[in-house]
């Protein structure tokens, strides 16, 4: 009786379990993804079987995901462990459970890391795998680094040399590199830079740029923290070098950000904030939003002890929007206790207890989702351990027809036994987890309607900059266009404007000087696209009305000479302080008593589209024929330099002069076109291209131009994003 009783406890045991890892694996497998389906692996209902060269792809995208998207790592390593298990592949099976384990590191679930890694190593060992046994003591390495056991890391490290000395070296070169950072961690900074200069110098020995790059990244530290920024800065820059190098974007970040804690300490602020906008940028790119994240923290702290309070609360804001879209509880928590620590040096002491509120919601839900891994990592364990000990039991039957029947029923009893000890353990981790999780609804409820309401703001915010832009669109519009003055210029004539955003940093300008019997038009290309290009255009298209319409220049040099002045001067570039910002312009003067163009570009050049065998400018840089067409195009260069800062005496801008032609279409572009990726293979349109399309078009009026090149860039383009402002200028010669 007590047997069958025990028997219809574990069933029951085994019935709840089996309900919550299947409703587990429902949230995590029944959602349709695109990515597994064209892997070919089917997760509605039971997982159908697949091949290893499958499993190792999922595992790759696993691993590569751990640090960025820890959820959707845990979820693809869950799933590859699975299918692994299914075809009893224990390479798949350690990976997995690696992968799956670094993604608990990077959400603090530590102690589930570490016994998922020890089950790896289990495996590992069964396999008799050397190599993964290596990976296996490297990750739980981290794993007990990450928990601040920082000793016992050590050991395991030590434990993957030893075995990689007896058959590879080069296996062996991470786990210098983690020691080196072990040592850090513990503040024994002699043996840190000991094992960190092996590290670099197997790793330069092996080719292996990755431990290169996180050994100088420590080195750089140490010696910063010694005082000898300057060695700390060749190092980083070093490190800069190799990840550059390697396309590591992960790696250019942290070192950037490094880089940028530097000349914060420096008091070299302007330095500082330029490569931490440079490493928030790269983030952006990579997706890292958990490192953007912990860069506005520590830069809300450098405003704070700074006194700039305002721009303190600004980035601590942004490290909570970065934090909530990471969906990491320890860094939400962090952002708010800023907040809080901001909002008491102001003397807002309500609003500091509210923020620290929000802080204790986040760190409540951060034990939660611990406590809730920790009893799904528990319930993995007791099913492998069940696998196991069944397998066993299988070996154990086979045996028995040696052996005594009441020694086979004391090994299953025994085996009951363990198996009962299990699922009671996990039971309770569950109910804990459910007892934790009621407790903590009311808070978590409240902390949802501060997201919603949050999200209301934000909405309105940005229909309110929405509206705003549009507005800007209309007033960019009515300045810029001005059909009047082109139709003056010129009854044959076509404009392309598309703008990359709302409001476009391109812009096309035209005056007639009727008393001098001149028609002037110009196309610039601003710094940047969107609100900030569009920002410089205004200022472009007023300082060209006063240069030419109030003051009366006229001569193309001239007018970029006085442009280039007014635009520095506007924007205070001048020494150390100077900016980037500026345009390329390219401007055509069109002086119709003696039929002769004048021009000037500051990077942008002049094209003329003219018929086969007539006379040819002494200024052409290129010629551009193709046999179906009876014209060519004439490439006339600008200068090389933009209207912006340079140096303190930059030469003056060239005037060009030309006979037009009749018949002449005088070409004048920005770099929109030509720079487009798009086509069959994802590469840009180029000049040359734009070249010949615009000869096969001089036999079609001049007004079906615009809608052909739109239609051509918008085939070309196809599922690409637009990359630039686009506009280009047609005028023909009557």
């Amino acid at each position: 009786m007590i047997l069958v009783s025990l028997l219809v406890t574990m069933l029951h045991l085994r019935i709840i379990l089996l309900t919550l890892f299947s409703l587990f694996l429902l949230g995590t497998y029944a959602q349709n993804d695109p990515y597994l389906e064209e892997l070919g692996i089917n997760t509605s209902g039971e997982l159908n079987k697949v091949d290893t060269s499958t499993i190792n792809a999922l595992n790759i995208t696993a691993r590569d995901s751990a640090y960025n998207n820890s959820l959707l790592a845990e979820k693809y390593g869950r799933i590859a462990y699975e299918l692994s298990r299914q075809t009893e592949y224990a390479e798949g099976q350690v990976n997995a459970l690696m992968n799956i384990s670094a993604a608990m590191l990077y959400t603090n679930r530590t102690d589930s890391a570490i016994i998922l890694t020890q089950l790896a190593l289990s495996i590992a060992e069964q396999a008799k795998a050397d190599e993964l046994r290596i990976k296996a003591h490297q990750r739980l390495g981290s794993a007990y680094s990450f928990n601040g056991q920082n000793d016992i890391a050590i050991e395991e490290y030590f434990k993957a040399i030893s075995i990689a000395e007896t058959f590879d070296e080069s296996l062996a070169i991470r786990s210098y590199v983690n020691i080196g950072h072990a040592f850090k961690l513990l503040k024994n900074f002699d043996k840190s830079k000991e094992y960190s200069l092996k590290a670099y110098e197997l790793g330069s020995e092996y080719e292996d740029t990755s431990v290169m790059i996180t050994a100088l990244n420590i080195l750089a530290l140490l010696e910063n923290r010694a005082g000898d920024a300057e060695k700390a800065l060749s190092y980083f820059e070093e490190g800069l070098e190799y990840a550059r190098a390697t396309d590591n974007l992960e790696r250019q970040s942290q070192i950037l950000y490094n880089l940028s804690n530097i000349y914060f300490d420096r008091e070299e602020y302007e330095k500082g904030f330029e490569l931490f906008n440079e490493s928030v940028e790269i983030s952006k790119v990579n997706g890292s939003y958990l490192n953007i994240a912990i860069g506005f923290h520590s830069i809300a702290i450098t405003y704070l002890e700074i006194g700039e309070l305002n721009k303190s609360s600004m980035a601590a804001d942004s490290a909570l929007v970065y934090g909530l879209l990471s969906e990491n509880y320890e860094m939400i928590m962090e952002a708010y206790a800023m907040k809080a620590e901001v909002a008491k040096t102001k003397g807002h002491y309500q609003k500091s207890v509210e923020y620290l509120e929000f802080a204790y919601i986040y760190k409540d839900s951060l034990n939660l989702a611990q406590l809730n891994g920790a009893a799904l990592d528990a319930e993995d364990t007791f099913n492998e351990q069940k696998r196991m000990i069944a397998d066993s039991l299988q070996k154990v039957h086979d045996d028995a027809k040696i052996a005594h029947d009441d020694e086979i029923n004391s090994q299953k009893l025994t085996t009951l036994y363990i198996l009962l000890a299990i699922a009671v353990f996990v039971i309770a981790i569950v109910a804990f987890g459910i007892y934790f999780l009621n407790k903590n609804n009311k808070l978590i409820k409240e902390q949802h309607a501060l997201v919603n309401e949050q999200k209301d703001e934000i909405e309105i915010q940005h229909q309110e900059i929405t509206d705003s832009i549009s507005y800007a669109q209309r007033i960019q519009e009515a300045i810029i266009a001005k059909a009047g003055e082109w139709e003056k210029i010129s009854p044959e004539r076509f404009i392309l404007f598309k703008p990359k955003d709302v409001v476009s940093g391109d812009f096309y300008w035209a005056y007639n000087n009727e008393a001098k019997n001149l028609s002037i038009w110009a196309v610039a290309d601003c710094t940047g696209h969107g609100v900030p290009g569009a920002f410089m255009s205004m200022l472009g298209i007023g300082f060209l009305n006063e240069i030419v319409i109030e003051t009366g220049t006229t001569d193309p040099g001239l007018i970029l000479d006085k442009l280039r002045d007014k635009i520095v001067a506007a924007l205070t570039q001048k020494g150390e302080t100077k900016t980037k910002d500026g345009m390329d312009i390219s401007i055509c003067v069109w002086d119709k008593s003696s039929d002769t163009i004048h021009y000037a570009g500051a990077n942008n050049p002049l094209w003329i589209i003219r018929k086969k065998g007539c006379e040819v400018p002494e200024d052409v840089k290129k010629i551009v024929e193709i046999e179906s067409s009876d014209f060519v195009v004439l490439d006339i260069a600008p200068d090389k330099m933009p209207i912006g800062y340079m140096f303190a005496s930059p030469p003056p801008f060239s005037t060009q002069s030309f006979k037009a032609l009749k018949g002449d279409t005088i070409l004048l572009l920005s770099d929109g076109f030509p720079d487009q990726f798009g086509g069959e293979k994802g590469k840009k349109y180029k000049y040359k291209t734009l070249k010949e399309r615009m000869l096969e078009l001089q036999p079609l009026p001049m007004n079906t131009h615009e809608e052909f090149l739109n239609d051509e860039f918008e085939t070309w383009k196809g599922s690409e994003e637009q990359v630039d402002d686009v506009c280009i200028v047609g005028v023909k010669i009557c």
